[in-house]
């Protein structure tokens, strides 16, 4: 059997961080009492048509920033989105989570935004707990409506529109999650929670523009949220890397004992780890082979025109491998920053350590991203047969690992030894 060792992958680390209300730090909304104008009556002897929510019709379709609105970059953590020009976030950040709030050009409060990091929850659960924290018995159980939208890779946006005892207008909900299966159940990880409260525009003349700040907000955080782009894959059986015994001299490699240097000579050297190590274990995939330690445990996944394993330990995600065709060239620094916003993002504002570059038309290009985190260490590998250098093309392989800080030096040699023996 022909091997390939090509290198490249995604990782999702999803560590198990409990909703705390306290976390919140919101207030509680007082109960005022609203008049409720009378239903009116069709004067046709059939039943009246109730007309769709513009926003949800809109949602339907795909949210977008209108142009007849001006915009400007906000940022919370390394989300970043759109918010109508004049308008300011404030926030606070307690570990992970982030808890902010949208302030109108007049310093009014438009909206609440939450980034956390969840164990999973179902959405219900989710949504009761959330609105209770935030106002208390002044939000009742009815909704207007509820949608759903797959955004791809079991990504999930939600939208709702709350209805209120205290107030003459709906709120407006968004969340954005990994759904755990059903569309109802939210996995572990990521939860964006927007929020809008336009209490302050009540007019008729202020639904339209209030229509359209709510929509251009919500689908630019879906557009930061939204995963990985798969590109077109699929698993060319006739495209394998030739092996040669005139491989390059390295002049390019660095003799350093980082991940980057310690894959670059190995791939100049021609080394595959083609034999099991000592206290080490095989994962089959559909199309290749890899080793990983014992004590770990190897979750396959596959789609159409990908396949991969995530790696857990002591029950927590660590690393993913991910394994592909790319039909079209894709620049490796792009590829990384997705990598980045889909799966790393949770994990805070990261320093760029170090980035090794590898290239040899007869080997295909590498490239290997290190990166700091508050608490941990990532590396990021991509390795494609693509014959142009920082170029990912044809057969790849990604992989993202992470590594607390006092462990990376061994979590690394792991990681590499792992990486080596992809075997097709």
């Amino acid at each position: 059997m022909k091997k390939i060792t090509l290198i490249l992958c995604v990782l999702l680390i999803l560590t198990v961080i409990s909703f705390s209300k306290n976390l919140l730090g919101l207030r509680t909304v007082e109960a005022t009492v609203t008049e409720v104008p009378a239903p009116v009556e069709s004067t046709m002897n059939k039943p009246a048509l109730r007309t769709v929510d513009p926003l949800l019709h809109s949602f339907r379709n795909g949210w977008s920033l209108s142009g007849d609105y001006e915009w400007e970059k906000a940022k919370l953590g390394t989300l970043e989105f759109s918010i109508p020009k004049g308008f300011k976030i404030q926030y606070e950040k307690n570990g992970f989570n982030y808890d902010s709030e949208i302030k109108d050009a007049n310093g009014r409060r438009f909206a609440q935004l939450f980034v956390y990091q969840l164990e999973s929850y179902g959405l219900e659960t989710l949504l009761k707990d959330l609105t209770g924290s935030l106002y208390g018995e002044a939000v009742t159980d009815d909704k207007e409506f509820e949608e759903f939208k797959d955004l791809g890779n079991d990504r999930t946006a939600y939208f709702t529109n709350l209805i209120m005892k205290t107030e003459k207008i709906p709120f407006s909900v968004l969340f954005l999650y990994t759904k755990d299966g059903e569309e109802s159940e939210v996995k572990s990880g990521t939860v964006v929670m927007l929020l809008c409260e336009p209490v302050e525009y009540l007019r008729e003349d202020d639904r339209d523009k209030v229509n359209a700040w709510i929509e251009g907000i919500g689908a630019s955080l879906t557009d930061a949220f939204a995963p990985l782009k798969t590109y077109d894959l699929i698993k060319d059986e006739d495209d394998d890397v030739q092996e040669s015994d005139t491989l390059p001299d390295g002049e390019n490699v660095s003799e350093d004992n980082d991940l980057g240097a310690i894959l670059s000579r190995w791939l100049v050297s021609g080394y595959i780890l083609d034999k099991l190590p000592k206290g080490w274990k095989e994962a089959f995939g559909r199309s290749f082979k890899v080793y990983l330690p014992e004590n770990w445990i190897a979750e396959y996944f596959n789609a159409d025109t990908l396949e991969g394993f995530d790696f857990r330990y002591n029950q927590i995600k660590m690393a993913r491998l991910f394994i592909g065709y790319a039909a079209e060239e894709n620049d490796a620094d792009e590829v990384f920053k997705e990598l980045y916003d889909a799966y790393l993002s949770w994990l805070g504002e990261y320093e760029p350590v170090l980035e090794t570059s590898f290239h040899d038309p007869r080997v295909g290009s590498m490239k290997v991203y290190e990166s700091d985190f508050e608490q941990y260490k990532s590396w990021v590998v991509l390795y494609s047969a693509s014959s142009k250098e920082g170029v990912i093309f044809g057969n790849y392989i990604a992989f993202i690992g992470v590594a607390p800080f006092k462990e990376s030096e061994a979590w690394k040699d792991i990681y590499a030894d792992l990486l080596m023996s992809v075997q097709f």
